[in-house]
């Protein structure tokens, strides 16, 4: 009896895990437009880098996390404030304020912004269904000590979620 009980346990608890998991199992990520401006150093002996946009997928909680990181900390350089383009039209869009050659690469759908952490948070609403195809690029502004504040792109991703 005891046996049964357990097995019923165990047979209860996974459906009950499956029927949490979201429809979205993997994310993949797919060039749609180069970086733009390397991150600032500041004072420091720290080789300058493109910045990134990493995306992970939480499948039991259906929810997506692109993180943004940057060298921060450095000598006087801080990121105060991260952003987060998301649309589902390419785009060429020059932003020469922001240094030669720098280009947004979709049409805006929507512009997050984050200030104090690194990582947009995106839950999917539940009414989505696989594929889910987009297109997104980030930006990090830098602030130094001793130097001008500056925007950085990263490069442009188009985020497929299955």
């Amino acid at each position: 009896m005891r046996i049964a009980s357990i097995r019923s346990f165990v047979v209860s608890f996974a459906l009950a895990a499956a029927a949490a998991q979201g429809p979205f199992t993997s994310v993949s990520l797919t060039s749609a437009g180069p970086s733009c401006n390397l991150q600032p150093t500041g004072c420091c002996a720290v080789v300058s880098a493109p910045t990134q946009m990493l995306a992970t997928l939480d499948v039991t909680q259906s929810v997506l996390s692109i993180a943004v990181p940057a060298v921060v900390g450095c000598c006087g350089v801080a990121v105060p404030v991260r952003l987060l383009a998301i649309g589902t039209a390419p785009a060429v869009i020059p932003l020469p304020a922001f240094g030669q050659g720098c280009t947004l690469w979709l049409q805006p759908a929507a512009v997050l912004a984050l200030v104090g952490s690194d990582t947009f948070v995106l839950p999917i609403p539940p009414t989505l269904t696989p594929p889910l195809v987009f297109l997104a690029q980030a930006a990090a502004v830098h602030t130094q000590t001793f130097g001008p504040t500056i925007v950085t792109l990263s490069a442009a991703e188009s985020i497929t979620l299955q």
